[in-house]
């Protein structure tokens, strides 16, 4: 997945707007007002992370796997 640039600092996710991250495929990552990360793919199934890391790998997860977020790990 090739990085945009912005501020100076390469995402690895793609375009950020203040507090949300975006794909290029579509899915979001947002932090919610407890802490915690609202993950969403581009079909809206979205689902909640504890830490941006665990966000990030639901993420890579569902978008290799062409999966919703909100459905069960293997």
């Amino acid at each position: 997945m090739m990085a945009q640039i912005l501020n100076g600092n390469p995402s690895p996710f793609g375009r950020q707007d203040a507090a949300r991250i975006t794909t290029p495929a579509g899915s979001t990552i947002e932090p919610t007002s407890d802490g915690r990360y609202q993950v969403c793919d581009a079909r809206s199934h979205c689902r909640r992370a504890d830490n941006l890391w665990e966000a990030q790998q639901l993420v890579q997860w569902a978008e290799v796997h062409h999966r919703p977020v909100d459905s069960d790990l293997p």
